[in-house]
């Protein structure tokens, strides 16, 4: 009888033991939830005043084109508005998405194609083709920047002489874990001998850097038209789902599916 009460209160004493235990384990895991969220909602927060911010500034750098005559100075002036907005898209995906750091391919180039004022648009239709693929913060902003760069280049330079046009941005899987980012359209093309290294053009030294920022490099066809490309990484953990049988047609690689293969990398 003995030996059966020690082991009794034996038994007794673990269960105990462990319900403790449970319950410490239990109280840890909720203050670690409850931590997690308030850090989350205070980082919802900081994207939403930085991109409230940003637009200040964007709006602030659009009325001060309207108090000044040269041309040179209000082109100036309107770039520097679309840079910040491009910033300022970026904060507000994240905000309303509850995203911490990766914004949506897809959505970002739409946000940053119809972001554009349509008096800079003017007759140039812009068009958008990728697929939903997840970009991180550190690559998003630079690559927004990029193609805010490229369109507002092509809708100045490409189309002189022409009534309309149209630029078209897309996304395509590149290989299994790269995107290739282009910024076509159908305008006069680009000068003889034209290169990224000896144009004195502001925007292009800014595409430079920023693509150097992301290890990347532009890749330049001209005639007809104008096709600007560069290659950036997907959020870690990303990659092109399995190819489906068949392969994309002959010149539309621009507008596979995140289904479809990826084109063999290039020499």
């Amino acid at each position: 009888m003995a030996i059966e009460t020690d082991r009794g209160e034996e038994t007794y004493q673990i269960r105990c033991a462990l319900d403790t235990a449970i319950a410490a384990r239990m109280e840890t895991e909720q203050c670690l939830a409850a931590s997690l969220q308030e850090k989350e909602i205070l980082l919802q927060e900081i994207h939403h005043r930085v991109k409230n911010n940003l637009q200040i500034i964007s709006s602030m750098l659009s009325l001060q084109r309207g108090t000044v005559k040269d041309s040179a100075a209000q082109a100036a002036l309107d770039d520097s508005s679309h840079r910040v907005m491009s910033m300022a898209i970026v904060h507000e995906l994240l905000y309303e998405r509850r995203s911490a750091d990766s914004v949506q391919l897809d959505e970002y180039l739409r946000n940053l194609a119809s972001a554009l004022d349509p008096p800079i648009r003017r007759n140039v239709a812009i068009s958008v083709d990728a697929p939903a693929a997840p970009l991180a913060i550190d690559t998003a902003i630079p690559m927004g920047l990029i193609v805010t760069e490229l369109i507002t280049n092509a809708i100045r330079h490409a189309f002189h002489g022409k009534p309309s046009g149209a630029i078209t941005i897309s996304g395509s899987w590149e290989r299994w874990d790269t995107l290739r980012i282009t910024v076509a359209d159908d305008g006069i093309g680009l000068p003889r001998g034209w290169s990224v290294e000896v144009t004195d053009s502001l925007g292009m030294r800014i595409v430079a850097a920023l693509l150097s920022q992301i290890g990347s490099e532009l890749t330049v066809e001209t005639g007809p038209g104008t096709r600007f490309s560069f290659e950036v990484t997907p959020a870690e953990g990303t990659s092109a789902a399995p190819p489906t049988s068949g392969s994309a047609p002959e010149g539309e690689s621009a507008r596979r599916t995140p289904d479809s293969p990826p084109r063999a990398s290039r020499a």
